[in-house]
C-alpha cells in the first residue's frame, strides 16, 4: 500500500506515516520495493508475541492514566465507540470501521 493510501485510510497527513515507514524500515519490519511502497517483512511469531506484550504494557497503563483524567462528555463518546466495535459487521467492512474507531478512540 503506498504512503497515499495509508494517509487516506488512517486520515492523518502524510508526514507521520513517512516518518512511521522511515522508522519500521530502520527497525527491519518494512522493506520499500521498487516502486518505493513498503513492504512488510515477515515476522516471526515470537516477534509478534513480544510486540503484543509492549503493547499489553503500555496500553494498559495509558488506559489507566488516562481515564483518571478524562471528562464524562468524554468517558461517553468511548462508550460510545466501544458498543459500535462491538456490532458485527460483515468481514469486508470490519477491518475498515475497526481502523476508524480505534483512530477515534
Amino acid at each position: 500500500m503506498s504512503e497515499l493510501a495509508l494517509t487516506k485510510v488512517l486520515k492523518v497527513s502524510r508526514t507521520p506515516v513517512h516518518n512511521a515507514i522511515l522508522q519500521l524500515i530502520k527497525d527491519g519490519l518494512v522493506k520499500q520495493d521498487p516502486n518505493c511502497r513498503p513492504v512488510i517483512l515477515g515476522l516471526a511469531s515470537k516477534d509478534i508475541h513480544e510486540i503484543f506484550e509492549m503493547r499489553i504494557l503500555l496500553e494498559g497503563e495509558t488506559a489507566y492514566l488516562a481515564a483518571g483524567r478524562m471528562s464524562q462528555k468524554t468517558l461517553e463518546k468511548l462508550m460510545r465507540l466501544h458498543e459500535k466495535t462491538a456490532e458485527p459487521k460483515p468481514r469486508k467492512k470490519w477491518l475498515k470501521g475497526w481502523v476508524e474507531y480505534d483512530a477515534q478512540f
